[in-house]
Order: C-alpha cells, then structure tokens, then sequence
C-alpha cells in the first residue's frame, strides 16, 4: 500500500467535496464551498477554514451530496443556509458509519460463488470499481459503488474495529485475510444451541474418558482431513475446510474447553447396525457436552441430512445434550424453519407442485433467469428454508447445489 495514503489527508482528501455537511465533535454544523488541497485547507459557509489534520481529529460525521460532476460545484452554488438544503439530494455515510457499510459489503460478497471478501475486494466493491474482478457478479447488488471515494486505509480501520467488536469473522490463508459477518443473533454462549432447559452437567473426566475413545480412528468417509490443533492439545481431523473453520472458530472461544469429533457413533437402529458419526462434540466450562452438525444453509434441507439430525436430536434429548445444526457463520436449522421467503418463489414452487408435481433445478433456473450469481445463491438458500418450513421432501444429488427434485410428502 502507497503509505501516503495512511495520511489523515488523503483520507479526507477521499470523502469530502463542496457541497457536504460536516458534522464536529463540538455539535456545530457546517457546509463545505471549496477545497484547496494543495494548502491542506477546506472552506465554509460560514466564512471560516480549516486545516485538514485538524477537521480529521474533530470529525463527528458527514454528510456527502451525490454530485453528477463534482468538478462543476463553486462557492455561489452552494446554500448559505444547511436548513434550505434537499435532504433527499443527500446520503448519510459517515465516517463512523463505514463499519456498517464494510459489513454490508462483506455479506454481498460472500453471496457471490466467486470471489472472498479480502479487504481489497470490499474496498473495490464500496467504490464501484468497473476495471475489479467482482465487476460482473456483483454490479447489480444493492451497496454495489455506493462511495465516490473512498481510502484502503478507511476500510482496513473498519475492519480492524468490527474484528474489536466480534462482529466479524476472519480467516487467514495464502491469499490473504478473508472475512465473515457473524450471524445478528449468535450469542456466544448457549443462544443457538437447543435443549438448554433440559441439559445435563457432566464431569470433565466422564467427556474425555468414558464417552468415547477420541484417539480412534476418523471415518473412512473423510477424503480430505484437515487438521486443528487444539487449545487442550488434541488434533482435530475435520472432514474438510468448511467444517475446519467452525472448529477453529470454537477453538478461539473460552466457552469451549474441549472440541471433539467425526469419531463418536450414533447408532441410528436398535440393532446398532447403522451408523452416524456426528462433525463436532464438545464440553464446555459449565460441563455441558453439546453436538453440532456442520452443514450450509442449502443442504440443511436435503431429505438424507435431516433424517441424520433427527437421530442426532433424540439422541441428544435422551441423554441431555445440547445440540444444534449450523454452517459456520452460526445459521441455524431454527434460523431456516423462520427466513423470510420470496413470495413469488413461495408462489411459484407451490404451483409447480400442483401443476407437476415437483420442483427441479431446471424450475429454478427459469425462476432465477438473468439474476446474479449473489442473487441465485440468495434464493437457492430460501428454497432450502420454504422445504423446511412447509416440510417438503428434497433430495441433493450431489453438493454443487446440481440436480435437485422437490415434492411434497405422501400423506401417511
């Protein structure tokens, strides 16, 4: 990064213009006439100036005018008076309110099937940038460009503060930093967690020693282990890096003494011929042993993995587990029983059924014709969520999302 461009100047250089309202710390309120860069000076309506550092230090918030050409705007142009000027000719955006935008920006992304949202992307993607990689899946999102201007510093102080607030999520690799919006109503603790009325107390001893052998081998299943090191010690061998980042994501939190998993059987028959190896067992600081199932949203609702997790919730009911089913940005199964769902897409899928009697992915396509990538993968997740919801019956023939068939269940 070129380091002028950490300079409050060249920050302030990048979001102010004439014609903008500038909010201080002191509560007074000013409109910008002119700008002289070169002198590090903004000027007022009220006759007074400033010197850049110091509006930098003293800055509340401001609110920018959407200019056709800002090269057009003088000093006669703009109204002495704030109070005369066309609220609806203004957008609020802020300095303290970028967190909210980044934030904004980064779920966007992350409904693309192409690209992460690495900071340089969130910055391409809050400036408009036409010449980006993200230019044709994401130009029609809502907050697409929604900046003139705007630092790379700015973007990376939002993101350093929303990491502060565990507001986000962030993974790093070879390519960088990625990041993650937590989920608005993931509680640390035990929010999306069920059965936490009924749950048990265990000792820790009875966790690492008497319900499972976890130095047993992983399933044959797993094609591509991924390896956790634990803050107890243990390797964690995750069943790929989807699941490998929940895992990590646990690790990182106090409530969490020990995380286990993919080698502990749940026998889904009274014969215990069939088995079902749940993704993560843990035991927590207050000993309760929980199990999460790690799944995206999409496949939540295929027919095989909810059989799996009803066995997994009887099992849990019985002994006194908590338990839930998650991606792992903390998207429950109960989030998916309440998401909103297109009315059209509501709609259309129960026609269909009455016409054909099921809904296929060729169905779908036709609904989604000319949408985005972002757009698809949005109501790809709400189809998932109305089969939950309505108890429709769907089978995933694979997981690229490919060839799935919905219908309705025969009445018993």
């Amino acid at each position: 990064m070129d380091n002028k461009r950490k300079d409050p100047i060249y920050i302030m250089e990048d979001l102010l213009s004439p014609g903008d309202l500038v909010f201080f710390n002191d509560g007074s309120v000013k409109t910008i006439t002119r700008y002289i860069f070169d002198r590090d000076l903004i000027f007022f309506n009220d006759g007074t100036e400033r010197d850049l550092r110091i509006i930098y230090d003293n800055i509340n918030y401001v609110i920018y005018k959407q200019h056709d050409d800002q090269n057009d705007y003088y000093e006669d142009d703009v109204e002495d008076d704030e109070d005369d000027l066309d609220e609806e000719n203004f957008h609020s955006v802020s300095i303290g309110t970028i967190r909210k935008d980044v934030m904004q920006a980064i779920e966007q992304i992350n409904e693309s099937s192409s690209y992460r949202a690495y900071a340089k992307v969130i910055w391409s993607f809050l400036i408009g940038d036409e010449d980006s990689w993200i230019y044709d899946d994401c130009c029609g999102c809502d907050d697409f460009g929604v900046y003139n201007a705007l630092s790379m510093d700015s973007v990376e102080s939002a993101l350093d503060d929303l990491l502060d607030q565990q507001r986000i999520l962030c993974f790093t690799s070879k390519k960088g930093s990625s990041y993650y919006v937590i989920n608005e109503n993931y509680d640390p603790a035990y929010a999306m967690f069920n059965n936490t009325q009924n749950a048990k107390k265990y000792s820790e001893h009875y966790f690492l020693n008497d319900l499972n052998n976890w130095n047993a081998p992983v399933p044959f299943y797993i094609k591509k282990p991924s390896k956790v090191k634990l803050k107890d010690g243990y390797t964690f061998i995750a069943d790929g890096s989807y699941e490998k980042r929940l895992v990590t994501q646990l690790n990182n939190k106090d409530t969490y003494l020990h995380l286990r998993g993919n080698n502990f059987a749940i026998f889904k028959n009274r014969s215990k011929t069939l088995r079902y190896f749940p993704d993560i067992v843990f035991y927590t600081e207050d000993g309760y042993i929980g199990i999460i199932e790690v799944k995206p949203m999409f496949e939540m609702a295929d027919n095989k993995v909810r059989t799996k997790y009803q066995v997994l919730v009887n099992y849990c009911l019985k002994h006194g587990f908590l338990y839930t089913m998650c991606d792992f940005q903390y998207h429950t199964f109960n989030f998916m029983s309440k998401r909103n769902v297109n009315e059209y897409l509501k709609e259309l899928v129960e026609n269909t059924l009455d016409e054909k009697g099921s809904f296929t992915r060729d169905d779908f396509e036709e609904f989604a014709f000319g949408k985005d990538s972002k757009a698809k993968k949005k109501y790809e997740n709400q189809l998932a969520a109305l089969v939950i919801q309505e108890d429709y019956s769907m089978t995933v023939n694979n997981k690229g999302r490919r060839n799935f068939v919905i219908r309705r269940k025969k009445s018993s």
